[in-house]
């Protein structure tokens, strides 16, 4: 529940889609140091329209890069989660973003919106569906099986 989320916001928001259903698997890298825990967690999404998103997190690796392929060509973020600065590359060449603090401009984004009475960018509502997911995730864990994934 700690790193799993930036994977799985990074696929509902590449897709545009909430997922249909998960499958997960979790695994134990170093159960001489890990006594009956895990720290290693795969799952793979399913979208309408058949797209497919295979994420893994854990503290067993150092991995923090995205890559996505669409029908018209691809793209990779890496660093893809950093407070050092995201930088990729596309088909259409390398490209970067500028490096913020993400926590104080989302702090200032939402305050700025609660002090005139609008919406923020990001809801609470946005992890809520997040949460879906994570506890599909989790049966899916138990049973071994593919999971729907409820509605909001």
């Amino acid at each position: 529940m700690d790193m799993g989320i930036y994977p799985l916001q990074a696929a509902r928001y590449v897709t545009g889609l909430e997922p249909l259903t998960v499958s997960a698997q979790c695994f134990n890298t170093r159960p001489e140091i890990l006594k009956n825990l895990y720290d290693v967690y795969s799952f793979q999404l399913e979208f309408p329209g058949g797209a497919v998103a295979n994420l893994d997190t854990g503290f067993h690796a150092n991995f923090n890069y995205l890559k996505a392929f669409t029908e018209n060509g691809w793209f990779e973020l890496d660093p893809f989660s950093s407070y050092g600065g995201i930088k990729g590359r596309s088909v259409k060449g390398e490209f970067s973003f500028p490096n913020i603090n993400q926590q104080a401009q989302q702090m200032d984004e939402d305050a700025l919106s609660f002090s005139k009475g609008e919406t923020p960018r990001v809801t609470g509502y946005e992890g809520l569906k997040d949460l879906l997911v994570i506890e599909a995730v989790n049966e899916s864990i138990k049973t071994g099986k593919k999971v729907n994934i409820g509605k909001v």
